[in-house]
Parts: C-alpha cells; structure tokens; sequence
C-alpha cells in the first residue's frame, strides 16, 4: 500500500507542531522564556540585576527591586503615564533599554564606598616646623640690649639693627664718615679696624636713633 506524499507530508507537519503544542499545554516546553519547565512565571531575582529580562514589566522591576516606579521612569526621562505593566523592551530608546536598567540598579543597590579624603587646607612639614621652632628659639635667645623694643645701641649691636631699627642709611654713612659696610658687621668692631673711637660714633647714632619714635 503506497502512502500519498502529500497526505504524508500534512501529517508530520501536524504530528511536529501538535507535540510542541501539547509539550507546551503540559508546562514541559517553554520557548518564551517567560516560565520554567514546571509552568511557573519567570521573575527577577531581589539583588540580581543579570535575571532581568527585556520582557519583564517595569511592575515586576518596581516590586523585586523595591524601587518606586516613579524614580525609574524619571531616572531614564521616561513618559510619567507609561502603564505599569509595560515590558521593558518596549520603552528601549537611546537613553533607556534594559542594559542601562541593570547597570543603574546595580549602582542604586551596591552604591561606591564613599573616599574619605585628607584635610590638606593647611598643611605644615616637618621642615618648616622645625624653621618656625629655630625663629622662636633665637628671639627668646636674643639679648635685652640687642631686641628691636630697646633700641639702645652697644658694643654688639651691627649696621642692620640700625637700618631695621629705622636710621636711614645715608645718615649711617655721613655719621661713620664713609659707605656702608657689610650690615651684619658689628658696629664697634668696624670702627676699631679703623682706628676710631666707637663711643663717639655710637653717641651720634644713638641720638639719631633716638629721634626716630
């Protein structure tokens, strides 16, 4: 008995399609993606942004995710009437399709550990401590008869205490009878290299110093 080609053609193609179709009825087969093998509806996973897929609804992101359908569609500029029950795929634009969902909920949940940074607004080194240490060192060390508030002209007093001290330094010069030396030269030892009497001169200073108020 031949079988007619056509006839037999008709009853695999209805023998496939009924056996997906029945697999399909008995919850076996699935090629939706949307239900697993025993017929139960695929949902994202709390804190798995990866188990997200394009045809979940943005509902079913609010509701695991527990984020505000709200954020989201303001987050990504979405329309703020879009029905909740939308799939995802379905609102993929520039700015938004499920990649960038998954990448914005993986940083909402697990946000960076904040950098604390260092008060750096007045830094002070160890070196200009110790500078500022030395300064305080040698004010406290200097003489009473050579600070600036006695102002009172001795045998170790130099040419620069007299120009700090505010006698000019052409009036040094008429009184020492000659150019300014070295300024951290003391005074007295200068005029004795020179064979002059130093408390002579350092009258004459000390009267000009003492003009300066």
């Amino acid at each position: 008995m031949r079988i007619n080609p056509i006839l037999f053609g008709v009853l695999v193609v209805i023998v496939f399609f009924g056996s997906i179709l029945g697999f399909q009825a008995a919850g076996i087969w699935s090629i939706s993606g949307k239900v697993s093998a025993n017929g139960e509806a695929i949902q994202p996973i709390a804190g798995d942004v990866n188990s997200i897929k394009g045809w979940m609804t943005l509902e079913q992101i609010s509701t695991t995710f527990n984020v505000p359908m709200e954020e989201i569609l303001q987050n990504f500029g979405l329309p703020s009437n879009t029905p909740p029950t939308t799939a995802i795929k379905d609102l993929e634009s520039e700015s938004f399709d499920t990649t960038a969902l998954k990448t914005w909920l993986g940083q909402k949940n697990n946000p960076a550990v904040p950098t604390t940074k260092e008060d750096n607004s007045n830094p002070i080194s160890s070196s200009e401590e110790t500078a500022t240490s030395t300064i305080d060192e040698t004010t406290q060390l200097v003489p009473a008869d050579q600070s600036s508030s006695n102002r009172t002209i001795t045998g170790k007093t130099t040419f620069q205490e007299l120009l700090d001290w505010g006698i000019p330094k052409e009036k040094i010069e008429k009184i020492i009878e000659a150019e300014l030396p070295e300024r951290s030269l003391v005074i007295k030892d200068y005029l004795t290299s020179r064979g002059v009497e130093f408390s002579t001169i350092k009258n004459q200073l000390q009267t000009e110093l003492n003009k300066i108020k």
